[in-house]
């Protein structure tokens, strides 16, 4: 089954390409979220950089879902990405609890992936 993007309809082949694109980059973004919150004292230089460090690999592999979540136009998805985007931005403010409610919505995406 094809989905539709602003250009027009998508082969299948496409389609699983994007699909695997997106688990894929799930799974970056979850490792890194994971890695993130082990570290218990970013007020120190290497710690720091390496929160960073891992902050970028989340923000990297959000651009990349974004861009196949946007090929892909999944309607069972994009509730799920909308709430990992705004729970992300959480994240970057350290409100209390970003985190978990993060794993959950990595978790809810990966049910909608299959």
């Amino acid at each position: 089954m094809s989905g539709i993007s602003p250009k027009g309809p998508i082969n299948p082949d496409d389609q699983k390409i994007y699909q695997s694109q997106f688990k894929e980059s799930v799974d970056l973004f979850s490792d890194a979220l994971e890695k993130y919150d082990q570290i218990e004292h970013p007020n120190k230089t290497i710690e720091h950089k390496q929160k960073e460090m891992y902050k970028d690999v989340m923000d990297k592999t959000k651009h990349i879902m974004e861009e196949t979540h946007a090929q892909m136009h999944k309607k069972a998805i994009d509730k799920n990405f909308m709430q990992l985007e705004r729970d992300y931005a959480d994240l970057a403010k350290d409100q209390a609890g970003a985190t978990e409610k993060l794993r959950a919505d990595i978790q809810n995406l990966k049910k909608e992936m299959g």
